[in-house]
């Protein structure tokens, strides 16, 4: 309730105030086109002396709030009717969908189709609402979009050097993390994937590449959902990292869905649950299943188009020659090498057990015997011992 009391008194000062920017907009029906399907009267005097202009989009997490604020601050008198939404970078459909889904109250709903108005307006990004006096933007209010997280200051606080900011009239420091890079605002993850993924794939880009914290289908098709409503034949490449800890995520998402189901539980250490002791039971067995068809889920629910794993080779050198290391210099000595890599190979059909012939022996050998012919010393032969594989 604050933060909407002051953002109203934000806005009724702004519209009480005098022109401060020479950017003038006229607002005209033929730029836009009225929402179907909406119950609310749309015969707004879209020239008004002036207006709230606020552009939103049904792919935008942070427009939800946004939309009810502007709601409440409709019905009060000095602002009834001088409230107009427009929709930018969106379509009818989604837009509908999004007020009947979320409520829509007495205000004008517009749809900016070829985004002509909003670039005109020189909007930035969604949520953004203009303050309109006289024909002129008095007033940008850039909403949850600035995603840099910053600090007000006081001018004894200012620093040599600081980067500052002048934010909504105020001036502003972007807060830094160790690293001195700029810090994003918390909680903002998701929504700057999503219209970074919208903006790059409207600008050019064929796929998309979305990294995630952790390998869950639901968080990643949320965001894939809300990026097909702007862009439907979005195509998604998901890399499914060995920097997840793919045995505890998926064992402690069944363990949540299992408590929420009210199984018991009593068994389990959620923060334990990569313990060997859970491998044979259902939690881990159900796990197990979920890692093996996570390619297919996320395919089929989460929109993943390509599917990829990085560095797993790293990982496989790393794990056999620790193995063979202890094995070799342990008990088994030479067996170790035998019975855990080179029988293998020749069972397994692997090229790699004739390293020779992998290295270039044979192309070695037809060289030499080209400028030599019978005299030449080569690597082959029946003598080789390649030819015991």
């Amino acid at each position: 309730m604050k933060v909407k009391l002051f953002v109203i008194i934000f806005l009724l000062t702004c519209c009480a105030g005098t022109s401060v920017n020479e950017e003038s907009i006229q607002i005209t029906n033929s730029d836009l086109n009225a929402l179907e399907n909406l119950e609310p009267d749309k015969s707004t005097n879209l020239s008004s002396d002036f207006l709230i202009v606020n552009f939103w989009a049904s792919w935008c997490l942070e427009c939800i709030e946004e939309h009810e604020l502007l709601i409440s601050l409709n019905e009060i008198d000095s602002f009834k009717g001088r409230v107009v939404l427009i929709s930018f970078q969106d379509n009818v459909s989604n837009s509908t969908d999004f007020l009947n889904k979320y409520g829509y109250g007495e205000l004008t709903y517009l749809v900016d189709k070829k985004s002509k108005f909003a670039i005109n307006s020189g909007v930035f990004g969604v949520p953004e609402t203009h303050i309109i006096k006289e024909g002129k933007v008095i007033k940008k209010y850039i909403g949850p979009l600035s995603f840099l997280d910053v600090e007000e200051l006081d001018p004894s606080d200012l620093n040599h050097g600081d980067v500052l900011i002048n934010q909504n009239g105020k001036v502003v420091r972007p807060k830094r993390l160790p690293s001195n890079l700029y810090r994003f605002k918390e909680g903002t993850g998701e929504a700057r994937c999503i219209l970074d993924s919208i903006t790059s794939l409207q600008n050019g880009a064929d796929l998309i590449w979305i990294e995630t914290e952790k390998p869950h289908i639901g968080q990643i098709g949320a965001m894939m959902d809300e990026i097909k409503k702007v862009v439907p034949n979005a195509k998604l490449v998901y890399n499914k990292s060995p920097s997840f800890n793919w045995t505890l995520n998926f064992r402690q998402q069944v363990f949540d869905s299992m408590t929420e189901n009210g199984d018991d539980m009593s068994t389990y250490e959620r923060d334990d649950l990569m313990n060997e002791k859970y491998d044979a039971t259902e939690l881990g067995i159900e796990a197990d299943k979920k890692i093996q068809t996570f390619q297919a889920d996320a395919a089929r629910e989460a929109g993943i188009f390509h599917h990829l794993i990085t560095l797993p080779t790293y990982h496989t050198a790393a794990l056999s020659t620790d193995n063979l290391a202890k094995e070799y210099f342990g008990d088994k000595g030479m067996l170790g090498y035998v019975e855990g890599v080179q029988r293998k190979e020749i069972r397994q059909g692997i090229a790699c057990v004739k390293h020779q012939n992998m290295a270039g022996s044979d192309m070695g050998d037809d060289h030499k015997e080209y400028f030599a012919g019978e005299a030449a010393l080569k690597a082959s032969g029946k003598d080789n011992t390649m030819n015991q594989f």
